[in-house]
């Protein structure tokens, strides 16, 4: 939605200008729009890749019927005895 919108902006802004939208104002509109969603998208992703790295952790496989973090707990316990 937000690309559409970048965009449609773009081109009318160019109704005084002229019908037919130069491909610098939707260049300059495709990179506005890029800029934002990566902006948007970076905690996103970086929490995702925490996550990633967590579920192929001994922790995250741990057998038995406990939650992931009963497991952490019990793993970080039984290292320091």
């Amino acid at each position: 939605m937000l690309l559409a919108r970048k965009i449609y902006r773009a081109v009318r802004e160019l109704c005084g200008e002229s019908i037919v939208p130069t491909k610098d104002k939707i260049t300059v509109a495709l990179a506005e729009f890029e800029d934002e969603m990566l902006q948007r998208s970076d905690v996103k992703v970086k929490k995702s890749a925490d996550a990633a790295r967590f579920l192929h952790t001994d922790v995250a496989i741990a057998e038995g019927n406990i939650t992931r973090g009963a497991a952490a707990v019990e793993e970080n316990c039984s290292g320091t005895e």
